[in-house]
């Protein structure tokens, strides 16, 4: 358990305007790295998986095409 003088100690330290400054100016900088990075990130994942989506898509149809090809030469 802490004593009461270091209780104190850490509360006269975040009393300081000094210190009140640097943690503010941390957090006005970090909080928009984060959201910017964490957009671009979800943003970029959901490209990828539209690009994956359709060349599967893609795939899927030439396959397709030749599937019906395959049957309509042996029906024929």
């Amino acid at each position: 358990m802490k004593t009461e003088v270091e209780r104190k100690g850490w509360v006269v330290f975040f009393k300081s305007m000094k210190v009140k400054l640097i943690c503010y100016f941390i957090l006005m900088t970090t909080l928009p790295i984060l959201i910017v990075s964490s957009t671009a990130y979800n943003r970029g994942k959901r490209a990828l998986n539209d690009r994956v989506i359709e060349k599967l898509t893609s795939i899927a149809e030439l396959k397709k095409g030749a599937i019906e090809q395959l049957v309509a030469g042996k029906a024929g």
